[in-house]
């Protein structure tokens, strides 16, 4: 196993903790996202894909920036930014859920004989796809 693949499941790892604590709302989902994410920016410079890096290098100066403002804003909140904030939740949980899914993608197709096929469908399109080519 390589340093890259033992990022990945570092990223991987630590991106589920991410996922759940950004659904509760709880401040521990800053740090998660900021480790995670340079995990990833690491992975991509070793792989010398610099778009994925750079986007990621972006992801952990929001991650600080939000961890900042959200504690800062924390005892500001009243009934009205409450109601607003839970459309924010329910896009941060889509954001996180498709971090996550693109990480177990990436992850997968490293592995040989796998498609992004078999993982959407289940265990009988995996079984027919490596029935098929094997």
């Amino acid at each position: 196993m390589d340093i890259v693949q033992i990022i990945e499941i570092i990223a991987l790892v630590l991106g589920i903790p991410y996922v759940v604590c950004e659904v509760l709302q709880k401040n521990e989902m800053w740090y998660f996202g900021m480790v995670t994410s340079t995990a990833c920016a690491i992975q991509f410079f070793l792989e010398s894909n610099w778009a994925n890096m750079g986007l990621n290098i972006y992801y952990v100066v929001m991650a600080v920036w939000g961890l900042y403002q959200w504690k800062k804003d924390s005892l500001a909140l009243n009934a009205e930014d409450k109601a607003a904030g839970e459309d924010i939740q329910a896009l941060r949980c889509l954001s996180g859920c498709w971090k996550c899914f693109t990480t177990v993608i990436r992850s997968w197709m490293h592995c040989p004989r796998r498609s992004v096929w078999s993982l959407c469908s289940g265990w009988p399109g995996r079984s027919l796809i490596i029935g098929s080519s094997g």
